[in-house]
């Protein structure tokens, strides 16, 4: 294979991981977000930001995929597995980091800042993600079935089954509210003397709740 095949092949790898890890990234915090919600039309974010961070993944794997093709031109023995995992690293630590800090600061600290030892902590648990990722990667690209994602038709297929995924629980019809379903068209079982009385309960109000 000639170096312009590897360089290309390079950034199409990147390409490719950043491409399902943004999609891993957008997908953890949507389920956390929809953790803290009971409205069962708010998963349509599930499918969402399998989409939107899926593009920005592969927007920022497409830039280091051209770093590391140039960086393949002095390092000859740079293989695939560690190209795929060094691009996955970088968009799922780099994503998740600015996920992890904005969640933080808008759950925990009220958008106030999240403070200097916690924001160390973050840091640090990102890094020990990293060396895992680093270590376990190219193993797990080499000797498992999943390394055939360093085939362009294998990244397709699993970010299709992916969002295929997501886009069921997104979109499948809701149930009905454990608490019963109001008919306004049907007769109320209340006497007739009985009060007209609208109650109104607020739950979670926050100070920086708009």
């Amino acid at each position: 294979m000639s170096i312009v095949h590897k360089a290309i092949k390079r950034v199409l790898l990147g390409a490719a991981a950043g491409l399902l890890g943004g999609a891993l990234v957008g997908l953890v915090e949507a389920m956390f977000v929809l953790s803290t919600v009971a409205q069962a039309t708010e998963y349509a974010a599930l499918f969402y930001a399998a989409v939107i961070y899926a593009v920005i993944g592969a927007a920022l794997g497409l830039v280091i995929g051209v770093a590391l093709a140039v960086i393949g031109l002095a390092w000859r023995s740079l293989s695939d597995p560690l190209s795929y995992t060094l691009a996955f690293l970088a968009v799922v630590c780099a994503g998740g980091y600015e996920v992890t800090t904005l969640v933080t600061e808008r759950f925990l600290y009220e958008g106030q800042g999240v403070p200097s030892p916690i924001n160390t902590f973050i840091v640090a648990a990102f890094v020990m993600l990293g060396a895992l990722i680093l270590w376990i990667g190219p193993i797990f690209l080499t000797r498992t079935p999943f390394k055939i994602v360093l085939k362009p038709r294998g990244t397709i297929a699993l970010y299709g089954a992916i969002t295929a995924l997501a886009a069921v629980f997104s979109f499948a019809p809701a149930r009905g509210s454990p608490f019963g379903t109001m008919h306004p068209d049907r007769a109320s079982d209340a006497p007739d003397d009985a009060p007209n009385l609208l109650v109104i309960v607020v739950d979670s109000l926050r100070a920086d709740a708009p």
